[in-house]
């Protein structure tokens, strides 16, 4: 069922989300992508997101996931890299859909080759058929596009959002060329969310690194609108050599904080899950419960914050939870076993139920993330909805928007630091202090921010891309 474009007839456009990942990977990009598509939809928008393929993964979102073809990449599991030229259904489907908002001559598929009209039809009905078989549509849904025709000038604006400057930004790319040089308005907004050059100096030589970040500063270039989650972010894209106009477009959460009477609950089924998994009673005036979440990368300081624990092995005032998987899972349960702190932290794995996790957020005492990778985590925020204050990397972009000591604690990204912190903080519980409490309440309402907020911006801001026909030239 087609859905009509976002705002009024003279303002309507049609967005695609394009994203290097996405579900079931539920890193910050794909749950702002997922989140972006899924609020604006329900606001009335014609929505899309397109993304690498994931083998037996199905997409159940109420809104089409275009999936391309993809392969694993050595050493960044789950991560793959898309190959959308690769797959010519894809391209069928992207343009179809695009065809059904801003009308089909302006999108035949890239597999037609750019000659005569009729040459055009008799090459689309020769794809059209064996593909009709396959997946047993019907004949309105696979008729020549070029039957449905085009008003040039009423055609909506398309925004192209592209999360990621590699696959999908090729793709955004192409996507918008195409539009434009078929006279629809196309406008491309690229995100930087990723520090990307300390994942790629961890395998590759300084000298493969210097040339995939000009690639990444060259898709910058080319946008039209280029955006970042914090001011951090727009130094790191500075550093890339980036020189063009910066927004700044903060992210935000899907978890909704519980109110008075819920917290308790939600809390209480947390510690449930947490006595299970170290088979021990875990009451509410018991130990301190530390919680981590996200993907297990060193990058992340994981290996800082266990040896700021094993300064407090003798404690048993302290339990850590950490939820994710990764690359350097092994490294980090060896680093266990040699810190002597077994006994006092637990694996989970990932979790992708949200519900689930907003009870492991709400048992928490404190959220450690000491990165100084991150830019705009939103696991953060998603902490804070649950009253749980971070303890981050002073002076980090993480901890950029925070506090310390009011919403958030900030400690020097070593070990001794953090120990010190954090045993300030037990200190402050045992004697019965509220250092925890108060901060976890000024995060909720100082940290947090809902998707919803954040969305109504952003679509606010699509919405002034659609200006009168002749304004978006070919770039």
């Amino acid at each position: 069922m087609s859905v009509s474009a976002c705002g009024p007839p003279q303002r309507q456009i049609v967005v695609l989300q394009l994203n290097d990942s996405y579900k079931p990977l539920t890193d910050g990009v794909a749950v702002c992508v997922e989140n972006y598509a899924r609020l604006l939809g329900q606001r009335g928008c014609a929505v899309a997101v397109a993304a690498p393929g994931v083998p037996s993964y199905v997409d159940l979102d109420e809104f089409p996931v275009f999936r391309y073809a993809s392969v694993a990449i050595p050493g960044w599991h789950p991560y793959r890299g898309g190959a959308p030229d690769l797959d010519p259904l894809f391209r069928y489907r992207l343009w179809d859909w695009l065809g059904e908002h801003v009308g089909a001559d302006a999108v035949q598929p890239w597999t037609v080759p750019e000659t005569s009209a009729e040459s055009r039809r008799r090459s689309l009905r020769a794809t059209i058929k064996p593909i009709r078989r396959i997946i047993g549509t019907t004949r309105s849904a696979v008729s020549p596009l070029g039957s449905r025709g085009i008003d040039r000038d009423r055609a909506p604006t398309v925004v192209i959002h592209a999360h990621a400057p590699f696959s999908s930004g090729v793709l955004a790319r192409r996507i918008r060329s195409r539009l434009r040089r078929a006279g629809v308005p196309a406008v491309l907004v690229a995100t930087l969310h990723t520090k990307f050059h300390l994942d790629l100096q961890r395998n590759l030589p300084d000298t493969v690194v210097k040339q995939i970040i000009r690639v990444i500063r060259r898709h910058f270039d080319s946008a039209d609108q280029v955006w970042v989650p914090n001011a951090g972010t727009a130094e790191t894209l500075r550093s890339y050599g980036f020189a063009g106009a910066i927004d700044v477009v903060p992210n935000g959460s899907d978890l909704d904080p519980p109110d008075n009477a819920e917290l308790p609950r939600r809390a209480a089924a947390g510690r449930e899950r947490i006595a299970r998994a170290f088979e021990e009673p875990i009451a509410k005036k018991g130990p301190a419960l530390f919680l981590f979440v996200g993907r297990l990368n060193r990058t992340k300081n994981i290996d800082v914050t266990l040896d700021a624990l094993a300064r407090l092995r003798s404690r048993d005032d302290w339990r850590l939870v950490i939820v994710g998987e990764g690359p350097d899972r092994d490294r980090f349960e060896k680093a266990i076993r040699r810190n002597g702190i077994e006994r006092s932290v637990r694996f989970l794995g990932a979790e992708y139920d949200r519900t689930r996790l907003g009870d492991l957020y709400a048992a928490s005492d404190l959220f450690l993330f000491p990165s100084v990778y991150d830019n705009d985590p939103l696991v953060v925020k998603e902490a804070a909805a649950f009253r749980t204050p971070a303890l981050l990397a002073a002076g980090s972009h993480a901890a950029g928007g925070t506090s310390d000591g009011r919403n958030s604690f900030h400690a020097e990204p070593d070990d001794e630091s953090i120990a010190r912190l954090i045993e300030q903080l037990l200190d402050d519980r045992r004697a019965g202090g509220s250092l925890l409490d108060a901060a976890g309440r000024a995060a909720a309402s100082e940290v947090f921010h809902s998707w919803n907020r954040v969305v109504d911006d952003v679509e606010d801001r699509y919405r002034s891309f659609a200006r009168p026909r002749g304004q978006h030239t070919e770039s």
